[in-house]
Order: structure tokens, then C-alpha cells, then sequence
């Protein structure tokens, strides 16, 4: 477990942020290195980084689209959008 709490202590402090979030989200009260610990020795840790990162991107890629409506306007925003998510759906099929 020590080498899990290392890895954990490695990544980067948005993605410590959200697992520290999902964490206390039932109303605990743990600081972030409680957090890390904890995870460290949770089997479903990988599982928890993974969501952590999808959902970074999850919104990154909202927010470039938002933003692309007004810089190259709709009709070429809407076609970005699109192969993001074609390309979002081909990633979730191969990791099953």
C-alpha cells in the first residue's frame, strides 16, 4: 500500500482535489492527506482515480465547446462537439 500512497501523493493536486471531494462528500471531514491514505487501501482506488480524471475532462471538453460556439461559431462547434463524442464513446467501448 505504500507504493498505491506514493502514486497518489504523485498526482496532480485538481485530481487529489476531486477524490478528496467524492470522499467527503457524506459529510466527513478528512483533510486531503487522510484522504490519500484511506485510498490507498480501498480496492475500488483505481476506480475512483479513473472517475476523478474522466470528469476533469468531462468538463474541459463542455467547456472548449462552450467556448468554441462563440470563436468559430455553431456550425463548426457543433461538428467539433460531435467527434469529441464519437471519439468519447470509441474510448468507453475499449476499456471494458
Amino acid at each position: 500500500m505504500n507504493n498505491q500512497l506514493h502514486h497518489l501523493n504523485l498526482l496532480p493536486k485538481k485530481v487529489q482535489h476531486h477524490l478528496y471531494i467524492a470522499y467527503n462528500k457524506d459529510g466527513r471531514h478528512h483533510d486531503v492527506e487522510d484522504v490519500m491514505r484511506a485510498l490507498a487501501n480501498d480496492i475500488e482506488c483505481g476506480d475512483m482515480v479513473a472517475l476523478a480524471v474522466r470528469d476533469i475532462v468531462w468538463q474541459s471538453s463542455w467547456s472548449q465547446s462552450l467556448k468554441g460556439i462563440f470563436t468559430a461559431g455553431i456550425y463548426k462547434s457543433l461538428k467539433y462537439s460531435f467527434r469529441k463524442l464519437v471519439k468519447m464513446v470509441k474510448s468507453m467501448k475499449t476499456l471494458r
